[in-house]
Parts: C-alpha cells; sequence; structure tokens
C-alpha cells in the first residue's frame, strides 16, 4: 500500500503541472472552496511531489525495520541498490521508459493537431520507430552472445536515442511530412530497441540468484514510474510551451490595451488546450 501510494502520488503531483506549472502556481489551487496554493505563490507540484517521495521514504522504513530487522519477508529487499550495476541499471530503465512515453505521446499530439493528421496516418508515421526498434532489439541479442559488452551496446543506444530526441525536435515544424519526421524516428527507435533489449539482462547479471525476482520486480515498476511520468511531463511540457508562446505574442500586439493583454494572459494560463488550425477556424466562424 505505501509503495502504491507513494508512486500514485508522484505521478499525479506531475500531472498538476499541466494546469499550475512546475514551480510558480500559474493559477490558485481551490479544494472544496479552501485556496491552498495562491497565484504566484509555490506550485503545488513541488508539494505534491514531496509527499509521494515522503510516502516512498516511508515505504523503504517499514521494509527495513518492520519486516527485514524483525525477521520477516519484504516486498524489496532496498540493500541490492547497493550494488551499482543494480542501482545504474534501474536508473537508465526509468530514463529510458521516460523518453520512450514521453515521444509516443507529444509525436502523434503533434501530428494530429499541427499537421491535421488523422489517427490513422499518426500511427504510420511513428511506423518507423516501431521497425526499427525491433530490428534494433533482434540485432542486440545477437550481438550480446558473441562477447560485444553489454554496458557499451547500452552506452550506443542512448547516444543514438539521444542523437535521434534532437533530430525528431528539430523536425517538428509546421512543415513537417511523414518522411521528414523519420530520421529521427529511426533514430529514436534504434536506441530504445538496442538498450530495451539487454538493460534487464545487464540488471538480473548482477542480482544474487535469491533475489532475482525481487530486482525484476522492482525495476520493472520503476519502468513503469518512468512511463507515467514521461507522459505526464510531455503534456505539461506542451502546455507551457503554448503558454509560454501566446504570452510572448500578446505582448507584442500593437492592437492591444494593458488590460486586454492582462485578460487574455490571464485566460491563457487558465484554459489553455492544443487545438487544430482547422478547430480554431470551425470556432470562429460561429462566433
Amino acid at each position: 500500500m505505501l509503495s502504491a501510494l507513494g508512486f500514485a502520488i508522484t505521478v499525479f503531483g506531475v500531472l498538476q503541472a499541466t494546469a499550475y506549472g512546475f514551480w510558480s502556481a500559474r493559477q490558485d489551487m481551490v479544494i472544496g472552496g479552501v485556496t491552498l496554493f495562491e497565484e504566484g505563490g509555490i506550485s503545488p507540484v513541488l508539494v505534491i511531489v514531496g509527499m509521494g517521495l515522503l510516502v516512498l521514504v516511508l515505504f523503504a522504513a517499514w521494509e527495513r525495520w518492520a519486516r527485514i530487522r524483525r525477521g520477516r519477508e519484504p516486498l524489496v529487499r532496498l540493500s541490492v541498490l547497493r550494488l551499482l550495476p543494480i542501482r545504474v541499471g534501474v536508473v537508465l530503465m526509468a530514463a529510458l521508459f521516460l523518453v520512450q512515453a514521453g515521444i509516443l505521446f507529444a509525436v502523434p499530439v503533434f501530428t494530429q493537431v499541427s499537421l491535421e493528421y488523422s489517427a490513422i496516418q499518426s500511427g504510420i508515421t511513428v511506423l518507423p520507430l516501431s521497425f526499427w526498434l525491433l530490428v534494433a532489439a533482434f540485432v542486440a541479442t545477437r550481438l550480446s552472445p558473441r562477447g560485444i559488452a553489454t554496458d557499451r551496446l547500452i552506452r550506443v543506444g542512448f547516444l543514438m536515442l539521444g542523437v535521434g530526441c534532437v533530430v525528431l525536435a528539430g523536425s517538428l515544424l509546421a512543415t513537417a511530412t511523414m518522411l521528414s519526421l523519420a530520421p529521427g524516428l529511426i533514430l529514436v527507435g534504434l536506441g530504445l530497441g538496442l538498450v530495451l533489449a539487454i538493460i534487464m539482462d545487464f540488471v538480473q547479471s548482477a542480482t544474487p540468484p535469491e533475489q532475482t525476482s525481487e530486482v525484476a520486480g522492482f525495476s520493472r515498476s520503476v519502468g513503469y514510474l518512468g512511463s507515467s511520468l514521461g507522459t505526464a511531463l510531455a503534456g505539461a511540457v506542451l502546455i507551457g510551451v503554448l503558454i509560454a508562446s501566446g504570452s510572448a505574442l500578446l505582448q507584442q500586439s500593437a492592437d492591444l490595451s494593458t488590460d486586454q493583454k492582462d485578460r487574455f494572459e490571464e485566460a491563457l494560463e487558465s484554459s489553455t488546450q492544443a487545438v487544430s488550425n482547422v478547430q480554431v477556424e470551425a470556432e470562429l466562424q460561429t462566433k
């Protein structure tokens, strides 16, 4: 219960960044008629995430003092994290799933909103990532038993993933096409495939035999946490960039008064959402 509650609160806190921002609250947080966080003050994201991390610390303390010290079987022996390969592997797995979830959220949103693609067209656009992920995973499982160090393959995989993210970010333009997005998606797929195929073996190889199932469950849980945070962060960053861009354009306008700019900016911060040009034109025609 403590572990599930800690993970849930942490992810819930990050999700609030879409509405309230990461550091400074973009609007009041009101629950039951009571203002818990005021606009311009500290963001509730920091407090809620801090509460989630505190619950996870309580979980670790419970495992140590209420289970292990009393000779009972714990859910997971966190002492395995003292082993460097396991500690590094778990962090890498969380980062890997975070990036994967973020990309698989952001790219379809971009293609459907900015490029007016249908769901089928968006799926076809992302297809190179899936295909080359499978190819890289197949190659990685063949190279590892032939004497190529696992840590070297992981480094190459993360390097390709990083380069792919940069290339993909540079191709997210209003003039983008399926072909222009393909190079970045291919590099991301190759990087993900190389690491995904061997990261679990990397972690398990350093695990004491009697704790294999514990480490597998723990690392998988951390991976799921990374996926949840990746989607939440992608959405929060998307809305944050929309608000920042819209506010900058408002301040540059010579046709609006200062009062109008302030009111429009306040509306932006409280109710921004991603809509396509077609949706905007349809809405304007009804006014």
